[in-house]
């Protein structure tokens, strides 16, 4: 999330509008104790259990993944089927790993959405990520679907935050370009 470029539109756009703000970025693949760790808003995919169900939570963005490789990959294979999907080299990240129930030999996981889009480009292997993160690298060529007959469910991220009532205006302005971005 973190190197997304939505994410980081969203951040320059906050500390150009409130340079006199101090911005400390965390990255926690896990839900944290927002309260406890003087932490003011988290980012989270839904496969994560939140720490605190007293915390308010926002879902900013629903997605879907699907599997991607590049066009040297898919010619130096044999045809891609869910059936020897098992014998392909997956790439994908931990929350999408559990959406993959087939039997499925995972050669890499990595939270680093960029990282396994560039091993797929790069011929590595098929990767299982959101289509977001594919969309334009399908539209120039880099990349294509495959197994594009199977759906996935959709997931979504989550913003996260303490307590509505005494959330201070530097983090509420925040929030809203999060819901404004992703709305």
């Amino acid at each position: 999330m973190t190197s997304s470029t939505v994410f980081t539109s969203i951040i320059s756009e906050y500390s150009s509008a409130f340079p006199n703000i101090e911005i400390e970025i965390q990255n926690h693949q896990e839900s944290v104790d927002l309260k406890r760790q003087g932490i003011d808003l988290q980012v989270l995919p839904c496969a994560v259990n939140i720490s605190d169900d007293s915390y308010i939570q926002f879902s900013l963005l629903s997605y879907s993944s699907h599997f991607v490789a590049s066009k040297q990959y898919v010619a130096s294979h044999p045809p891609i089927t869910l059936e020897n999907l098992g014998d392909q080299r997956v790439l994908t990240n931990r929350y999408n790993a559990d959406l993959l129930d087939y039997g499925i030999n995972i050669s890499m996981q990595s939270d680093d959405l960029n990282l396994l889009r560039y091993m797929a480009i790069n011929g590595q292997g098929i990767a299982f990520i959101p289509e977001l993160h594919s969309k334009p690298f399908i539209e120039s060529g880099d990349l294509v679907e495959v197994l594009s007959d199977i759906d996935y469910p959709d997931q979504h991220l989550t913003l996260l935050y303490p307590s509505a009532m005494f959330l201070p205006k530097k983090v509420r302005v925040l929030k809203d370009l999060f819901k404004q971005k992703f709305g």
